[in-house]
């Protein structure tokens, strides 16, 4: 059932949809950013600030929740670097180059996706490199 039937039979209520929503408009908009043949950093910025705010069509809380569950994430993607086999981590910096694309984190999504395409042996000091990314951009958030 869709978003609109399930509104008018009272089965979702108004602040379920929001987040319905939200869900596929920025589904929609990752996927819209996967396609670009070239996404480029804004300035030295770890984080395009524009891009979130597009992201989440100007919804602050929202950008304080994509930017928790992003911040609380990643630290854990990266760990799990450490001790995989190659098809794994490959897989495992897909997922973080496209985490970091979606909220506008250009630096780290490219780091991501030249450790992606790397040599097994020649990924660890791009995973290094992203780790001090990932504190950069830590550091740089208010």
């Amino acid at each position: 059932m869709g978003l609109v039937p399930r509104l008018l039979n009272g089965s979702l209520k108004v602040h379920d949809a929001r987040i319905d929503l939200h869900h596929d408009l920025n589904s929609f908009r990752i996927l819209e950013s996967h396609s670009m043949s070239s996404l480029q950093p804004n300035g030295d910025d770890p984080i395009d600030l524009a891009h979130l705010d597009n992201f989440t069509s100007g919804d602050k809380t929202l950008q304080s929740d994509v930017l928790k569950l992003f911040l609380d994430h990643v630290p854990a993607y990266l760990d799990q670097l450490d001790d995989t086999t190659s098809d794994q981590r490959k897989e495992q910096l897909h997922r973080l180059k496209g985490t970091a694309r979606s909220v506008g984190a250009w630096p780290l999504a490219k780091l991501a996706e030249k450790a992606e395409q790397a040599d097994f042996d020649e990924q660890l000091p791009l995973i290094r490199a992203m780790r001090e990314e990932f504190a950069r951009l830590k550091a740089f958030l208010p």
